[in-house]
């Protein structure tokens, strides 16, 4: 399954059409890594103007979504092994009027820098995955311990549509 964007969320960083893949890493000389057990979701540019891949890793309850830098500032060719993650596991799944509404709980999200964009690529990567899967869904998780003690703000969750309530971030598609 690819991903294909219904509209961007946040103009924070610019992901590639999928019809330009191919042409932007041949120009900046690299190749897309991307393991058998992962979905490549779409390719984008950070902050800081360097491209990293969004790939996709589906367990049986949970999924784990990643950005790996494809380019470093002296080796442009290699991928580096520093990457940004989130986590999500699936808590229920039913079936109403038909159609599917689940319920996730966000567990964890890390980015290798802050500063450059890659947490809100994680949480639009989610948030537009989700939709193009389910008619209905909800994700939640503990606000203190996403947030690293509230080291990031609820800004930065509150402009994908996340509300913080009782210190649980809670997401709520339409």
């Amino acid at each position: 399954m690819r991903f294909f964007r219904r509209g961007l969320l946040v103009f924070e960083h610019s992901w590639i059409p999928q019809s330009e893949w191919q042409q932007t890493c041949d120009s900046r000389r690299v190749k897309l890594n991307c393991l058998p057990h992962e979905t490549l979701i779409g390719l984008a540019f950070n902050k800081e103007k360097q491209l990293v891949q969004i790939t996709k890793n589906s367990l049986y309850t949970a999924s784990i979504f990643y950005i790996t830098l494809l380019e470093g500032p002296l080796e442009p060719s290699f991928i580096l092994n520093t990457q940004s993650c989130m986590s999500v596991q699936l808590i229920s799944t039913g079936i109403e009027n038909s159609s599917t509404s689940s319920e996730f709980e966000l567990l964890d999200l890390h980015v290798r820098k802050e500063g450059i964009g890659e947490r809100g690529l994680l949480l639009e990567a989610l948030i537009c995955d989700f939709k193009n899967r389910y008619d209905k869904f909800s994700i939640h998780g503990n606000f203190n311990h996403i947030s690293d003690s509230g080291k990031i703000s609820i800004e930065c969750f509150t402009r994908f549509g996340f509300k913080l309530n009782n210190n649980e971030l809670i997401y709520t598609s339409s």
